[in-house]
């Protein structure tokens, strides 16, 4: 039968263990390892999983990057495709930098704020100009759809969709639940990008 020492040896060995476990699993979920095993390029074809893009091929390649991670997802593909790409960047924290071509709004969460609808407008009008002949690139993280907010109904005021997402956290239902009770009522939501690009 095992002496106290051996048992409590044991539960520390088991302790290190499932630490080392969890610190590995975190550093393989990390978004840059994401990156490296699911995105490169090389001689200016662009592969993301399993779909293969020639940039030359484009007349204009557009990202949106929405989110807490916007930046990390941001830099990332940089890391992976080099600094090719323009577009528009909404986060709810301050970038450590901002790259060059890129258009930054400092969205809020869990609730919109002003900046959330500027971004909204100026991705709706960013987007709406894009064609067959554009590839456009999404990089989507948490808590997106209070940082790019705009109602369908321009009658609908900041201070009411704040009180509509305070309800909607405070009652209880899952976050998935949460954003899609939202998105009929924005433009610029998953549903609303869906809807209003489709074509392209």
């Amino acid at each position: 039968m095992p002496s106290p020492a051996d048992r409590q040896r044991a539960a520390v060995e088991m302790r290190v263990t499932a630490r080392q476990l969890f610190e590995h699993a975190l550093a393989e979920a990390s978004i840059d390892k994401a990156f490296q095993r699911n995105v490169d390029c090389e001689r200016g074809v662009l592969r993301i999983c399993e779909d293969l893009y020639d940039l030359d091929s484009f007349r204009n390649i557009f990202v949106v990057s929405i989110g807490k991670a916007a930046h990390s997802l941001l830099n990332s593909l940089e890391m992976q495709a080099g600094r090719r790409f323009e577009g528009i960047v909404s986060s709810s924290v301050e970038p450590a930098s901002q790259v060059r071509g890129f258009r930054y709004f400092r969205g809020g969460h869990p609730t919109p704020n002003a900046e959330s609808f500027r971004a909204a407008e100026a991705m709706i009008k960013s987007l709406s100009g894009q064609n067959p002949e554009s590839l456009v690139i999404f990089l989507l993280s948490g808590g997106g759809s209070s940082m790019v907010e705009k109602p369908i109904d321009d009658e609908v005021s900041l201070d009411d969709l704040i009180a509509t997402y305070r309800a909607l956290i405070f009652s209880g239902a899952p976050v998935g639940d949460q954003g899609w009770t939202t998105s009929p009522y924005s433009s610029s939501g998953a549903a609303g990008f869906a809807t209003g690009f489709r074509r392209s």
